[in-house]
């Protein structure tokens, strides 16, 4: 145990190091080494942090050990200091990738009390770095965080505009109806039609009169939005205007009406719906026979079966994951030649946990994104839905974040294929591991981890000794010390670590804009790749259990691996000692 300090010396110590950390790096005193007494651990404890404000950080985490060898012990209080000073000087840098680092480090303390440091992200010239600064700083709940995310509306870049109102929005934030109103009229109109998604989302009443004056604006695809919105947000109170709207001539909107009105359940459409189901308007008629369905005509959904089967109609086949005792008729469709209909039928089937669907989803999850991916396509009323086969190449023409788009459809569906009869799951897991897919692999894992049944252990375990494959060796060694942190897997891990930490600068995965992503995030994160993610994940895991070597591996890589990885490690020496 550290020796019990006077008060007066304490005081006069923490004064010192306050001054220390004002003065420029050349400035900086130097306390004197005394090796006698108590003063002693005064000492290192300041050449410590003297070093390190210096950026002498292999200095600053040599001095430390002689310390730590000296008491016997980790002094948690000095880790905690290193670490924040590290954060504090990586969210000064003018170099971006130590930026994002630094805030990465920053989101992983969880401590309200660091939330000032996401100020200078924020601050930033750089569109990217804004954006991870504020989706990050969206994920904590407190007031400071509120009036550093609302700074995020003065950005000069509109995706940070628009990133910033959707998070105030999604906490009902006191300014956010203000806001998102007043960038409404500050936008291209061409950008309306985002707004209904904001004043639903925000859900004040408000808001709800700016969505009762969205309804008959002039612009058709706000009036569509804002249907669609209001029957997600199960807002029945607006069952009038709606059936209104329903006997206008416009296809489109007659096809959104349908849909909203089925979604909330209205008893007194009824004679709307039996006139809608004979437009002459496919997509209108597929919209009013699911409603009808929705209102407990089960015979509706014969149509949707017939479409599907006679016409191959993609929205139908979706609709129809959505109707009981129709399994036998998606089955039926995965031995179509079209293969945008078995794309379809057996993510219905998935929908249904029906383990037919095994075969169609591995065909999914073990396509190369590079050639071909998924693409979510809608009608024209914007009310139903289905999926595609597209070419990447040409998507990632027009949008950039394709492949972070297409990877996120695939591990979309994987959790989806946990809900599977167990035998099934794991046979795709086997299939997954066997054909070696990387990009799915950390989800995989975790997936496998988080159902801890004798046999998913079994199947990690068989992975363990993998030849050629380190990257599924690195996961399963993870999942395996989760599992049993007191089990025979702590050494491997920190070897693990030791090997990674010299690989190049943590990556980040694509941020993908919130109108974009399958449905509301739980949490913000900035999602590491592959193999960023596994070295991560297995310092976060060691630093979880608190164990001491968790932070002398945390500070050998900081000291020996890439200097810029520091600022993220950062974060974790001051959860591991927490």
């Amino acid at each position: 145990m550290i020796p019990k300090l006077p008060c007066a010396l304490v005081l006069g110590t923490l004064l010192l190091r306050n001054l220390i950390a004002e003065l420029p790096p050349e400035e900086g005193v130097l306390i004197p080494h005394v090796e006698s007494g108590e003063d002693w651990i005064l000492s290192l404890r300041g050449q410590v942090l003297h070093a390190m404000q210096q950026g002498n950080y292999p200095k600053s985490l040599e001095t430390y050990k002689d310390l730590k060898a000296k008491i016997g012990h980790d002094d948690l209080e000095l880790v905690q200091q290193m670490g924040l000073m590290l954060l504090q000087q990586g969210s000064r840098s003018s170099d971006p990738e130590v930026l994002l680092l630094a805030l990465y480090g920053t989101a992983v303390t969880g401590d309200p009390s660091f939330l000032p440091l996401f100020e200078a992200g924020i601050l930033c010239d750089n569109p990217n770095i804004q954006m991870a600064a504020t989706q990050l700083i969206a994920g904590f709940n407190d007031d400071r965080a509120d009036a550093i995310l609302s700074k995020a509306l003065a950005s000069p870049y509109l995706p940070i505009r628009l990133e910033a109102a959707y998070a105030l929005a999604r906490k009902r934030h006191t300014t956010a109806f203000g806001q998102i109103e007043a960038l409404m009229y500050k936008v291209d109109e061409r950008l309306r039609p985002l707004f209904p998604t904001l004043f639903a989302i925000e859900g004040s009443a408000l808001s709800m009169a700016n969505l009762r004056q969205m309804l008959y604006d002039n612009d058709l695809q706000v009036r569509l939005e804002t249907i669609l919105n209001l029957a997600e947000n199960e807002r029945d109170d607006f069952l009038p205007q709606i059936r209104s709207l329903a006997n206008h001539i416009e296809t489109t909107q007659q096809e959104a009406c349908a849909y909203a009105l089925g979604i909330l359940k209205d008893e007194g459409a009824n004679t709307i719906l039996q006139r809608l189901v004979r437009s002459p308007h496919p997509q209108v008629q597929l919209a009013a026979h699911f409603a009808l369905y929705q209102l407990g005509r089960k015979e509706a959904a014969e149509f949707l079966r017939e479409r599907a089967i006679k016409e191959h109609d993609l929205f139908a086949i979706a609709l129809l994951s959505e109707c009981e005792g129709y399994e036998e008729t998606l089955a039926e469709l995965l031995q179509s030649t079209d293969r945008h209909v078995r794309l379809n039928a057996a993510i219905g089937l998935l929908r249904k946990r029906d383990s037919r669907c095994r075969q169609g989803i591995l065909e999914i999850l073990l396509s190369d994104s590079r050639d071909v991916s998924l693409q979510q396509i809608h009608s024209d009323g914007l009310a139903l839905r289905a999926w595609k086969w597209s070419s990447t190449p040409a998507l990632m023409q027009k949008t950039p974040y394709q492949y972070e788009l297409a990877l996120a459809y695939k591990e979309n569906l994987l959790q989806q294929c946990v809900d599977l009869p167990q035998e099934t799951f794991l046979y795709i897991a086997y299939t997954l591991f066997r054909a070696g897919s990387r990009s799915l692999v950390p989800l995989l894992v975790e997936l496998l981890r988080n159902l801890q049944s004798e046999e998913a252990v079994a199947l990690l375990q068989s992975q363990l000794e993998r030849a050629g494959a380190p990257l599924i060796r690195g996961y399963c060694l993870l999942a395996l010390y989760e599992i049993d942190p007191s089990g025979p897997y702590t050494e491997r891990l920190i070897a693990t670590v030791r090997d990674l930490r010299q690989t190049a600068l943590i990556r980040f995965r694509a941020l993908i804009p919130w109108k974009m992503r399958l449905q509301t995030p739980s949490a913000y994160t900035l999602t590491p790749e592959e193999q960023s993610r596994l070295f991560l994940s297995a310092l976060i895991a060691l630093a979880s259990q608190k164990d001491a070597r968790a932070i002398e591996a945390l500070m050998e890589t900081m000291a020996e691996g890439n200097p810029k990885n520091r600022y993220a490690l950062a974060g974790l020496l001051i959860r591991a000692a927490e």
